[in-house]
Formats: structure tokens, sequence, C-alpha cells
């Protein structure tokens, strides 16, 4: 699933990062991996699945 939006910001949990991404509506994502930090107010894909209403990472593409 490829879902494009808008990085409104990201929060470091543990080693976890939450990726909050703006659509017409906001997204949780959540990433398992380290996330670059430059990816906030950037357009993006973001490719992964849905778990329990929020998305699990898998990769970030910057446009």
């Amino acid at each position: 699933m490829a879902i494009n939006g808008f990085v409104k910001s990201i929060y470091v949990y543990n080693k976890s990062s939450i990726v909050i991404i703006e659509q017409s509506s906001s997204i949780q994502g959540l990433m398992f991996d380290k996330i670059d930090m430059n990816l906030v107010n950037r357009s993006v894909t973001v490719y992964g699945k849905i778990q329990d209403e929020k998305i699990i990472i898998d990769k970030i593409i910057q446009k």
C-alpha cells in the first residue's frame, strides 16, 4: 500500500518513530527503523501496511 502525503511531524519513541502524515486528514504511521528527521514538512510517499488503524511503515520516499 502506498500513501502520498506531507510529513507534519515525527516523534521518536524508544527506537521506533511515529510519523504524522497529512493528507485530507491526519494519519499516524509507525516505523521501526531510524528515520530522517529532515523529512518533516516534505512531500513523501509512504509504503507499508495498515494494522490497528496505524500504518506500519516499510519505507518513506521523498518526492
